[in-house]
């Protein structure tokens, strides 16, 4: 039991199955590799406006489509 016990203690967890490999980033200036570039405005509003498509669209149709509902029966209730 304690042979078992020190192997055990011995050994690093690691819950993804092989040891993580460690790389260096590449230089600035290489092309292909790491981009200096900064974010810009229009880069986050384009990302953020395409999620809004994929996402918000249909909720937004359904709101709409409520609204105009509501709008009808109280137009009828007059």
């Amino acid at each position: 039991m304690l042979k078992y016990l020190t192997s055990f203690q011995s050994q690093k967890p690691n819950l993804f199955g092989q040891e993580p490999q460690v790389t260096m980033f590449s230089k600035p200036d290489l092309e292909a590799g790491y981009n200096d570039t900064p974010i810009t405005s229009n880069m986050i509003t384009n990302v953020y406006l395409d999620f809004v498509e994929q996402t918000h669209q249909r909720e937004s149709v359904d709101y709409c489509q409520t609204l105009t509902g509501m709008l009808k029966i109280i137009l009828q209730v007059k």
